[in-house]
């Protein structure tokens, strides 16, 4: 499986897709949550990476937010319509509309 190259000041560093959990924006960066429990912040933009990522893997749930398909525990309502997701290995939740918890049942759930 290819990794991920991010840039962090001079450094490159190379991230194994299937460590990230969550990928979000706080305060102009992009940050990435991985398994090991570090966050790495980039100045890469969510759309770029999404293009990355591989498709089956990974899931933009919201406009702020692309999660690790593996890595859902369950959603929960969070107002009218919108979940927030719950990842393993992680206290940090993901936000997802209404509609794209759909796609994401039909998309990766059996039922």
């Amino acid at each position: 499986m290819k990794k991920l190259v991010v840039q962090i000041s001079n450094n490159l560093l190379f991230v194994n897709p299937q460590d990230i959990i969550l990928i979000t924006r706080k305060e102009r960066k992009t940050v990435i949550y991985t398994v090991e429990g570090t966050t790495l912040a980039i100045n890469e933009p969510l759309g770029r990476l999404e293009q990355l990522l591989d498709g089956e893997s990974f899931f933009r749930c919201h406009r702020g937010y692309i999660i690790n398909v593996g890595m859902v525990k369950e959603f929960n309502p969070y107002g009218n319509k919108t979940y927030t997701a719950k990842l393993m290995n992680t206290d940090e939740t993901a936000l997802i509309t209404v509609e794209k918890a759909k796609e994401f049942r039909q998309r990766y759930c059996i039922e």
